[in-house]
């Protein structure tokens, strides 16, 4: 039998992979350049959770990053599936656990006339060998150009404070093709001890590792039911 390499694989790979790929390995190379065995297990942890996929989503920016206690993440991304089953998805609230797979509870807990949505969640993360279980409780409110914002509630919530910014468009670059940007941009200062085994480098690895399967999840559950 042939054996191929990891160069071999990754050469197989179709160019949306490819480019992601690209991307996930420079954020990780910024972040630990002389750690060369996380960087090859996180290669290969991507290529067996995403070879799988046929129509992937394709990821055009990403950048975490730490500023004093505060972490923030920047993804962007091109998702094949119709903007309005995008928007149903990332606002079904009582059902976010079914593109995040961290989430062990989402629900809706009120919505104002003015269409302010307070959102409850509860993930567990497990970071190296420790898991936390963290909720977090947000304001959501639908802004102008296609912009989905929502506001930490701290007393409630396992965060000083925080926000997240949703920006969903319509990508009209293929007429016969139904594509969707998504952004995704938030900000979380946490209010939880983070031993300092773990280091900023595995936190904001698994902010990225979160937030790449969550999107990936959105595409797969917004092309269900598409003649």
């Amino acid at each position: 039998m042939q054996q191929l390499s990891l160069v071999g694989v990754i050469l197989m790979m179709p160019d949306y992979l490819k480019h992601t790929l690209a991307l996930l390995t420079q954020t990780i190379n910024n972040e630990c350049l002389i750690d060369m065995k996380l960087v090859l297990r996180s290669i290969f942890i991507f290529l067996f959770l995403f070879p799988a996929l046929t129509s992937a989503a394709t990821l055009t920016s990403v950048h975490v990053e730490k500023q004093g206690e505060q972490y923030a993440l920047h993804i962007k991304a091109l998702v094949n599936a119709d903007i309005n089953k995008v928007k149903q998805i990332i606002t079904n609230y009582n059902n976010l656990t079914s593109i995040n797979p961290y989430l062990k509870e989402s629900k809706l807990i009120s919505r104002t006339e003015d269409e302010r949505t307070t959102v409850s969640t509860l993930s567990e993360v497990c970071i190296l060998f420790i898991c936390y279980q963290i909720r977090h409780v947000q304001i959501f409110q639908q802004l102008k150009n296609n912009i989905l914002y929502g506001r930490t509630i701290p007393k409630m919530s396992d965060f000083k404070q925080g926000w997240t910014r949703w920006t969903i468009k319509e990508d009209k670059s293929n007429p016969n093709k139904k594509v969707t940007q998504l952004t995704l941009d938030t900000k979380m200062t946490p209010d939880f001890f983070i031993l300092p085994i773990i280091g900023t480098y595995h936190v904001k690895k698994k902010m990225l590792e979160i937030a790449t399967v969550t999107i990936h999840n959105l595409e797969k559950e917004a092309q269900k039911n598409i003649n």
